[in-house]
């Protein structure tokens, strides 16, 4: 298929101070256009260009041969949907017949008035355009050959990186807006818990890494929540895997005591740390939480965005509270939401006998606690 360009804007003779240097009236435009563009979805041939015509003329009959270089400089634009350009060798018009590859096109020039017709290959290589026109008047037997080599000067090679770095991070964050991670622990039946931010908005909320698979997410429904004290209950669709009743750790209502070791197991920043459960540990530093909230405790346990509905676990294997925020301004400073506050939640909701009494985990060591209560915790990955 054909796809047909025609001329620039009559500009006549441009030099690069003009175009980049100064703002004089019918010129800025120009450098206005392309600074307006968005460089990822331009023509790449639309620019502005420098380099040099090599002419050579020869006529065999009577031993004639010259060769002359001289300077050209000019812009290629698209304008209404079409690409225009404007060289010092001339005003016309820019025509594809054909793709070879990537980087080569064959092409026809139409000077403005028809005046001269040529064609020939278009090559692109490291930034360098290259073409050459050729001409032949044998009944006078002079042999003409046109060589135009120029070079790409703005859009800069650096300019168009940028903008393809700038259009990335923009998608990346727009994709982080539409879905986004948190997570979640077991109860019995089918249950889980996680914290109310985490869900909230979502649409489409799936469970990964029940019965450690992480290929296929279950999906959940919200059977309650918390909004002030920003937890939700959720429940498994469908066929519950075996086994997720074996929990191994118990809930502890009574409230601890500063100074108790206490862990955190959760899936933070999974875009780059991975999906492997993450341990941190630390301290409960008050029992109170941001801004004296007696629902939370304050934790030094370093916590993570991806962290927020993890289970807080004492050394005795106890779910004691339900990670939910960290302090921006402090090093080390993570809330949790207490396990009362949980047992307010499923009461009004549910049924108390999906909180697991029974524990497994007391008198293990850590790391031996860490990899059975792994498996009770999992990636909640929701979207709009």
């Amino acid at each position: 298929m054909k796809i047909r360009f025609v001329y620039l804007a009559l500009l006549g003779f441009l030099t690069c101070t003009k175009v980049f240097g100064q703002s004089s009236s019918g010129i800025q435009w120009i450098d206005d256009y392309f600074k307006s563009q968005d460089l990822t979805r331009i023509d790449p041939i639309e620019g502005y260009y420098r380099g040099e015509l090599v002419t050579d003329i020869s006529a065999p009959a009577y031993g004639l041969h010259r060769s002359t270089n001289s300077e050209i400089e000019g812009v290629i634009r698209k304008d209404g949907g079409v690409l225009k350009f404007d060289f010092s060798w001339g005003e016309g018009s820019l025509t594809r017949i054909g793709e070879s590859n990537a980087y080569n096109y064959r092409f026809t020039v139409e000077l403005i008035g028809g005046k001269k017709q040529t064609s020939g290959m278009l090559t692109i290589n490291n930034g360098t355009w290259s073409f050459q026109e050729y001409e032949q008047y044998a009944r006078e037997g002079v042999n003409r050959q046109y060589k135009y080599t120029f070079i790409k000067s703005y859009p800069t090679t650096s300019m168009y990186t940028e903008a393809f770095q700038r259009k990335q991070q923009a998608q990346i964050q727009e994709e982080e807006l539409k879905s986004w991670s948190g997570t979640g622990f077991a109860l019995k039946n089918g249950y889980l818990l996680t914290n109310y931010h985490v869900i909230e908005n979502a649409s489409i909320i799936n469970i990964y890494g029940v019965g450690g698979d992480f290929t296929k997410g279950i999906k959940a429904t919200v059977i309650g929540l918390d909004k002030y004290n920003d937890l939700a209950l959720l429940k498994l669709s469908g066929i519950v895997p075996t086994g997720l009743n074996s929990i191994p750790y118990g809930f502890k209502s009574k409230i601890s005591d500063v100074g108790e070791d206490v862990y955190v197991l959760g899936y933070p920043l999974t875009a780059t740390m991975g999906e492997e459960v993450k341990l941190t540990n630390g301290i409960i530093s008050a029992r109170t939480g941001f801004d004296g909230d007696v629902s939370q405790y304050q934790i030094s346990v370093p916590v993570q965005p991806g962290n927020s509905g993890g289970p807080l676990i004492d050394y005795n294997g106890n779910v004691i509270g339900v990670v939910c925020a960290k302090h921006k301004g402090a090093e080390n400073v993570s809330y949790a939401v207490k396990t009362t506050q949980v047992k307010n939640l499923i009461e009004s909701v549910s049924d108390l006998s999906i909180m697991n009494t029974t524990n497994t985990l007391q008198g293990k060591a850590l790391k031996d606690q860490v990899k059975l209560v792994n498996k009770f915790v999992y990636i909640i990955k929701c979207s709009k």
